[in-house]
């Protein structure tokens, strides 16, 4: 594995240059308590300091995810940062009632035989266009940039939303893959509980468990190899990933490349995290 104090500065140089160069007095970051965002606050606390580093905590009470306010405060107490709750999250465990009408939809809809997983992929990016929405409202009133926090390995299989943690400024872990960023993220010293928390992305109305029913580190063995030979290959091996699901993945990332055709924020190029 390369060094990571270089790829640590690295970013940390990418992230002050864009401050400098759009005379932003700061950065947003949008805290969903999980590992991505989590890694993407420390690494700016690293860059620019704390001070200049504004926190949002975003997230939208689906099936109760009060953990995720518990892992969002233990970040800031571990970095010294604090964070504002947004205005349209509940500040009790209950379900909102926006939430409520979203899961009454979609259960009326399943009755007849309406596609449940559409609906849900549409409230999902209702609910990620509100987010992106309050966070360039912030960023304004404070003339900062707004960081993104999509990896490489959701990049590449389109599980991300443009209009939300690429609907930013500049993305400053992008450019690795989710296994790269729990190496970072052990480096930097983020809680232990973070690390080792099941992913999800809590503006879907049921959640998620990994990337398309993939855990990351086969994910990631599978796009690496793909990197580098291409995924208009007719044989590719991996180690413990089955043909169906190496099938599976290069369809991904060829649908992702339909879908998400355009300009992306500012970004760093892949060097190759780990040594081949």
């Amino acid at each position: 594995m390369k060094n990571l104090d270089y790829e640590i500065n690295r970013i940390c140089e990418f992230i002050k240059d864009n401050v400098s160069k759009t005379e932003s007095d700061g950065v947003i970051v949008a805290l969903s308590g999980g590992l991505d965002s989590a890694v993407v606050a420390a690494l700016s606390t690293k860059a620019i300091g704390k001070e200049n580093v504004h926190c949002y905590f975003l997230r939208y009470n689906f099936g109760s995810l009060d953990i995720d306010k518990l892992h969002t405060d233990a970040l800031c107490k571990k970095f010294g940062l604090t964070y504002e709750e947004n205005s349209f999250v509940s500040k009790s465990s209950k379900t909102s009632f926006f939430n409520r009408t979203i899961r009454q939809i979609t259960n009326t809809a399943h009755s007849f035989s309406v596609n449940k997983d559409y609906l849900h992929m549409i409230f999902g990016i209702i609910n990620a266009t509100r987010r992106a929405g309050y966070l360039y409202k912030k960023a304004n009133e404070h003339n900062c940039l707004v960081l993104g926090t999509t990896n490489r390995s959701e990049l590449l299989i389109g599980c991300f939303i443009k209009f939300d943690e690429s609907g930013c400024g500049p993305q400053p872990i992008i450019h690795l893959y989710k296994t790269e960023i729990v190496e970072l993220a052990k480096h930097l010293g983020i809680p232990d509980e973070i690390i080792n928390k099941v992913p999800s992305a809590d503006y879907w109305v049921y959640g998620q468990t990994n990337e398309k029913g993939l855990t990351y580190q086969k994910l990631d063995k599978i796009l690496i190899e793909l990197d580098k030979i291409g995924i208009d290959t007719q044989d590719c091996k991996i180690n413990d990933a089955t043909k169906k699901e190496v099938s599976k993945c290069i369809n991904m990332v060829k649908r992702a490349k339909q879908k998400h055709k355009g300009r992306f924020p500012p970004c760093l190029e892949y060097e190759g995290f780990y040594e081949q």
